[in-house]
């Protein structure tokens, strides 16, 4: 069996959407798998989760797909800018959770953000990124990174905010202190909200599907305090069930408010 076949069996009946999984990483990340349980073919692993339900829970983070960079999605930050001020509270720290934020990238754009344009007139931040793979948690707590993935960078943010290092480039520490890395399951475990704004990008509502991602979404719709903001990634939408948890920000593409 070829992994598409694979893919084309079992994510349907977990919800997942088998044709975002098509990458190299996923495969790899399904074998490695195979080779820990001992299992020699695609259809062997196919047996064991239906005989064993808790690894389909563990599926999606087993296919985790980590390939991210600074700034990604330009538009959505632009966005974002243009509402953070609406969703500080005077005399409180404001909140944020990056979900599922692979190797830090996405985080530390969020942390860079704040200092450049919004720190000096709001104060402080909390910054909790969360994600299952423990290598990627890894790789941002290093904060060491490649040239491409600072491509989308501003040339000033990146001359200001990283230290080259040989042929890569570190992340300053007045940057990384800002941040606070998590490994958690974002469905299963607590997500320590409520938050003023969720960061969920490239993940629930690209690798779900139908009931799971409403769940997911319903998640995320909880972590959120009232008025509370969602970014989801540039090719991403929601669907008319979560449109109920979330409304458009006015003239936004990315940026959704949570529902009452």
């Amino acid at each position: 069996m070829k992994f598409d076949h694979f893919l084309q069996h079992i994510c349907p009946e977990l919800g997942l959407n088998w044709r975002k999984y098509r990458r190299k990483g996923a495969r790899r990340g399904v074998l490695s798998r195979m080779a820990k349980l001992r299992l020699a073919t695609f259809e062997d692993y196919i047996d064991y989760i239906r005989l064993n339900p808790e690894e389909g829970n563990l599926l999606p983070d087993i296919m985790h797909i980590t390939v991210t960079r600074f700034h990604r999605d330009r538009l959505c930050w632009a966005e974002l800018i243009k509402v953070l001020p609406e969703l500080v509270v005077s005399g409180r720290t404001t909140r944020v959770l990056s979900a599922g934020c692979c190797g830090g990238e996405e985080p530390y754009t969020m942390a860079i953000i704040w200092k450049e344009l919004f720190e000096a007139r709001f104060g402080s931040i909390e910054i909790l990124a969360v994600d299952m793979d423990e290598p990627s948690l890894e790789r941002a707590h290093k904060a060491i990174y490649d040239k491409w993935s600072l491509r989308e960078l501003p040339d000033l943010w990146r001359e200001k905010w990283f230290i080259k290092s040989g042929k890569r480039f570190r992340v300053c520490e007045e940057i990384t202190d800002m941040v606070r890395f998590e490994l958690g399951h974002l469905i299963h475990d607590p997500l320590h909200g409520p938050f003023d704004l969720i960061l969920c990008r490239n993940l629930f509502f690209t690798y779900f599907t139908r009931d799971r991602r409403f769940q997911a979404a319903l998640r995320l719709w909880e972590a959120l305090r009232f008025s509370g903001a969602l970014m989801i990634g540039e090719k991403e939408g929601l669907s008319p069930r979560e449109l109920e948890l979330f409304k458009p920000w006015p003239d936004m593409r990315c940026l959704f408010q949570k529902v009452e």
